[in-house]
Formats: C-alpha cells, sequence, structure tokens
C-alpha cells in the first residue's frame, strides 16, 4: 500500500505598483515602483531603455510593509520607458514612463 504526503509549499504574494511622472521639458521627473508585502529575498531596480541598471535610486520602507523604489531622473528633455526589475524565485518586470507635457506649445500654424 502506497502512502501520499501532501507538500505544502507557502507562496508570498506581494503587490506591484509602479507609477510613472508628466513634467515639463527640462525638469526632473520621479518614478516610484512599490512592493506591497515583500519577501526578503525581493531586489528591486531601475533599468533604462537599453536595458542599463540605473544608479541614484532610493529606498524605503513604509509602516504598512511597502518598500519604495524612487528613481529621481534630472532635466528630461523628451519622453521616455523605465523599467521596475522585481526579482525574486521570478523575476517580474513593471514599465514606468517619463511624459513631456510641454503647456508652452507654439501657436498654432506655425
Amino acid at each position: 500500500e502506497q502512502t501520499y504526503f501532501d507538500t505544502e509549499i507557502p507562496l508570498k504574494v506581494f503587490d506591484v505598483s509602479a507609477v510613472g511622472d508628466a513634467i515639463q521639458s527640462g525638469k526632473s521627473a520621479t518614478l516610484s515602483c512599490s512592493v506591497i508585502n515583500p519577501t526578503d529575498t525581493l531586489t528591486v531596480a531601475w533599468y533604462d531603455q537599453d536595458n542599463q541598471l540605473v544608479a541614484g535610486t532610493t529606498k524605503s520602507t513604509t509602516a504598512d510593509q511597502t518598500t519604495l523604489t524612487e528613481l529621481t531622473l534630472e532635466a528630461q528633455v523628451t519622453d521616455s520607458t523605465y523599467t521596475c526589475k522585481v526579482s525574486g524565485h521570478e523575476e517580474y518586470t513593471f514599465t514606468a514612463s517619463v511624459e513631456i507635457n510641454d503647456l508652452s506649445l507654439k501657436p498654432m500654424g506655425e
């Protein structure tokens, strides 16, 4: 007679929110990647459009166990997209965009 054992593997569930920014040309933009209830083994990093790691991020943890990784980009003049990679046993990617929103557009007809 065979005996079967159930193996339970606890899976940590976490939520990720990546938020972009809309700015005027030449201003700085801040992108944020929030991981709610992260496991200790998760790493969060920002990458640019060429898949290069972007330095200069700040990381903080709020009282409700949300890890916030912010990327501040100075003097942005073009629309761009960045990727927040959350890595643990698996890797998850989330994109956030910088949109240049200039209100000082040329008058129509020029």
